[in-house]
């Protein structure tokens, strides 16, 4: 009867523990190269996508978002552009472009003297079964700076 009550509250708590849970994917293809953004005086590692494509092996079903940021050296007012395409499944390529103002706030641990956009999110829903992203750089100078994370999908409750 004890051993019940303990289960019955670890099941619980990793229940309510989970509730909104988000992973940081790291790509198995490519990726070597990081960038530590200090955001709101957290760490945040982004991936440099550069020539090299970035490759994702994610099981479905999933909600993911990637963040994207773009580096610029000098500070300036302008909106910076930058784009990239992501490839589900070899399938035809979805360009997502992104045009955002420099977050004067967001220093990098690596390159002191650059300064980042703002975020650019971008999500996708992925159906149940394994799944390959892919993403290649855009046409743009720098590389873009890249976190992808899955999350559970949100459910719709009753009123």
């Amino acid at each position: 009867m004890m051993t019940q009550k303990i289960l019955f509250k670890i099941l619980f708590l990793a229940c309510f523990l989970s509730e909104g849970f988000s992973e940081l994917l790291k790509p198995s293809i490519g990726g070597e190269k990081k960038e530590i953004l200090k955001i709101s005086d957290k760490r945040r590692m982004y991936t440099l996508l550069t020539e090299d494509s970035l490759v994702y092996q994610i099981y479905g079903p999933a909600r993911l978002e990637l963040i994207a940021r773009y580096p610029s050296n000098k500070k300036t007012k302008k909106s910076q552009k930058f784009s990239y395409q992501l490839l589900i499944n070899d399938e035809d390529p979805l360009t997502v472009n992104h045009r955002y103002k420099i977050q004067k706030s967001i220093r990098s641990v690596q390159h002191p003297n650059h300064y980042y956009t703002y975020s650019g999110n971008y999500f996708i829903n992925i159906g149940r079964g394994n799944h390959t992203i892919e993403l290649l750089k855009g046409k743009q100078k720098y590389p873009v700076l890249l976190r992808l994370i899955t999350k559970e999908f949100e459910t719709i409750g009753k009123n």
